[in-house]
């Protein structure tokens, strides 16, 4: 928010000296002033209104329906866009504006402002608000916890300007879509630019992002900086598919770069309100919305599905394949069944001797254990194999992914009965080896020479 120093120095300030409605009073159909809040607009009020610039550095990607909207609340000012959807209608973010604003039926003339820009078959427009028709609240702090975050924002002046429509279409992974955003510079200049973005989901930023249907969606790339909130997201069908809500919750961010999660740096990550789930003032019956629409989200559910991401063995299934094709070729002694154990903290995977399969190729061996031309019925090998640990990373996009740490070699002391290997096909196998610090003993009865010839 911006101070606005000459407002606070004039008691015409509509917060102070406006003509007052009185609180009861309401139109027929829900309109008037529901908290007894001036409706006029002071004269100093109005001149930096009058200042406002909206700026189109590229006239050919320049949306004449997408508008700089400025929030006046008491002595403070903040800036966000807002996108025409009917010819007095504005939809932006609920997020967009400050609490005290987010009322149903509230008369918000001396409140909110839509500068619309220059372009080559319109002037500047300013059009002042009318009415909050409908916003959420959204009291969570983690954009992650929104279902919806739209304001609908009724116009006290019918414009002839383009209206977009609205989509049910949702966003597709990957694509790119057109973001119109209008970008603060100062207290009166902002200039509209034109970006892409491109859904992502299943992120640790917003897990409940999953599918082109999810209420909330993360995107990536277009960034999310002041004056941007509310921004129409529009395919290219010129539609709007959603709206610019909040940034990455800044906990998240902390937690994520604290925790050396992150491989490479991070993209721009935000979030997109999906119009697909968008529920319009007249739409009272959401029944005929995509059950995706309707999932359940809590602060529970969120830390649960977080906390499964980093913690999913799943991620690293194509690194555990490789790692076993690698570790199980047979190349002396015996063929070993590779196990993927975790470790004490539960944060990375790291690959284990288990029973071994079988002794391989006994007779390319079998001579290490001769003592004058005896075969010893004891006997212990030094197993020297490569060491990985896999461990859980978040990419640029803050999806899930597996990380393949080379830890050097790793040593097993393996035991066993070469005489009964080599005349009875069978023997005893202990293994002593270390793992994550601790002393690992492991005991294995009728060890065979069955799979000798199968390279599994």
């Amino acid at each position: 928010m911006k101070k606005i120093g000459f407002i606070l120095l004039s008691c015409l300030l509509a917060a102070s000296c406006g003509k007052k409605i009185d609180k009861s009073s309401s139109s027929p159909n829900g309109e008037g002033d529901r908290d007894g809040r001036d409706t006029d607009v002071s004269g100093n009020l109005q001149r930096f209104i009058d200042r406002q610039n909206h700026d189109c550095l590229d006239e050919l990607h320049c949306n004449e329906s997408v508008a700089k909207l400025v929030v006046v609340e008491r002595q403070n000012v903040r800036y966000c866009t807002a996108t025409l959807i009917g010819k007095d209608m504005l939809l932006t973010s609920s997020s967009c504006l400050p609490k005290t604003l987010r009322v149903p039926g509230l008369n918000c003339s001396a409140n909110i402002f839509a500068i619309f820009p220059k372009t080559t078959f319109h002037k500047k427009q300013v059009a002042r608000c009318a009415q909050v028709v409908s916003s959420d609240t959204n009291e969570e702090t983690d954009p992650a916890l929104w279902n919806s975050d739209y304001a609908f924002i009724k116009l006290n002046t019918r414009l002839n300007r383009r209206v977009l429509k609205v989509s049910r279409n949702g966003l597709k992974e990957d694509t790119p879509y057109r973001s119109y955003k209008v970008d603060f510079e100062n207290d009166y200049d902002a200039s509209q630019k034109l970006s892409y973005c491109f859904p992502v989901y299943d992120t640790y930023a917003n897990p409940f992002s999953t599918q082109k249907f999810s209420p909330l969606v993360t995107v990536r790339e277009c960034e999310n900086i002041s004056g941007n909130s509310g921004a129409p997201v529009i395919d290219f069908s010129g539609d709007i598919v959603g709206v610019f809500s909040g940034n990455l919750d800044k906990g998240v961010d902390t937690f994520i770069t604290n925790t050396n999660l992150l491989i490479e740096p991070m993209a721009p990550i935000h979030h997109v309100a999906n119009t697909a789930c968008m529920k319009t003032p007249k739409m009272f019956n959401t029944s005929g919305l995509n059950k995706e629409c309707r999932k359940g989200i809590s602060t529970a559910l969120l830390d649960k599905y977080r906390e499964q991401l980093l913690n999913s063995k799943k991620i690293h299934a194509k690194n555990m394949n490789d790692i076993k094709d690698e570790l199980e070729t047979p190349e002396r002694y015996f063929k070993w069944k590779i196990n993927f154990l975790k470790d004490a903290k539960g944060k990375s995977y790291e690959p284990h001797f288990d029973k071994p399969k079988c002794f391989f190729d006994i007779n390319s061996w079998i001579d290490e254990f001769k003592r004058v031309g005896r075969i010893r019925s004891w006997g212990t090998v030094e197993i020297d194999v490569p060491n990985f640990k896999l461990e859980t990373k978040l990419d640029r996009r803050l999806k899930a992914i597996s990380f393949v740490a080379d830890k050097g070699s790793k040593k097993y002391f393996v035991s066993f009965n070469p005489r009964y290997a080599f005349f009875q096909r069978n023997t005893v196998v202990q293994i002593n080896s270390v793992f994550d610090g601790r002393q690992m003993n492991q005991r294995f009865e009728n060890v065979t020479d069955k799979c000798s010839n199968l390279w599994e």
